[in-house]
């Protein structure tokens, strides 16, 4: 977790904002491992990216002016002429050329754009937990998860060890968690509220993962099977899916730090 986050009803504010593209569809992680070592900086509404081996390169855009509106304006000064395009029934603004040589150029991939969405908060995210299928929640979920779950995975590892070059340990950055807090191992399975800093969040689901999690965040290369071998061992649910961590969503506005103390009703 970074020393603060901003939170609004709908979520981290700008989480989810952007998105890569290319020949009409998204960039998932599992396509392509080097995009996790592209950086971005929001600060005077401007985009910044950094990566290994390349300039930095900033992207004007439009700031959220209305967070309980959902929406991001896109008819200012600034971006009033770029183009929209629509992937996957979501519609997006295509940040320009000038963004999308630097981002093909580091991914070695052709014509990458960089899209801005139009709704941030528009994504659903399937629901499991409590024999639920219900689906359609907004993607404004914030995972939240315990020192000592990784800690229990990582004791797993070794216990039955892959072999090969896999990994004995991985760090809490495989899994891209918004919050973590002390606690035994999957303590936060029987969580239903929680609050941190006033801001109340209401636990709505499991974190499911896929095989993004053998991708290294340091190296933007994947080590084997490793910690997905581990976790489809004992943290296997309906469907299929792997859990690890749990999906909140915040009820009202507000800020969290590291070292805010954590109130929890199960």
């Amino acid at each position: 977790m970074s020393l603060r986050l901003c939170l609004s009803p709908n979520g981290l504010i700008n989480d989810r904002r952007w998105s890569l593209g290319v020949n009409d569809d998204l960039i998932t992680m599992r396509l392509c491992p080097r995009a996790v070592l592209i950086q971005p900086l929001i600060k005077d509404n401007q985009l910044i990216l950094n990566a290994p081996n390349m300039e930095e390169i900033k992207v004007k855009t439009a700031p959220f002016h209305d967070y309980n509106l959902r929406k991001i304006s896109i008819n200012t000064e600034d971006v009033r002429d770029k183009t929209t395009v629509n992937i996957r029934g979501k519609a997006y603004v295509d940040e320009g050329d000038r963004v999308s040589v630097w981002l093909s150029t580091f991914l070695e991939i052709d014509n990458v754009r960089l899209l801005e969405s139009i709704d941030v908060h528009s994504h659903a995210i399937p629901v499991h937990g409590a024999g639920t299928k219900e689906k359609g929640r907004e993607e404004s979920a914030l995972m939240i998860t315990s020192e000592g779950s990784l800690d229990e995975v990582n004791v797993r590892m070794n216990i039955d060890p892959a072999g090969g070059n896999e990994p004995h340990s991985v760090n809490m950055s495989r899994f891209r968690p918004s919050v973590v807090v002390e606690g035994p191992a999957f303590i936060e399975d029987f969580w239903t509220r929680i609050t941190l800093n006033q801001v109340t969040f209401t636990v709505i689901s499991n974190h499911c993962h896929s095989h993004n999690v053998t991708v290294d965040p340091l190296s933007g290369l994947s080590t084997g099977q490793e910690p997905m071998r581990t976790l489809e061992g004992f943290r296997r649910g309906q469907e299929d899916q792997v859990w690890f961590g749990r999906n909140m969503i915040p009820e009202g506005e507000g800020e969290i730090r590291v070292g805010d103390r954590v109130m929890v009703r199960r």
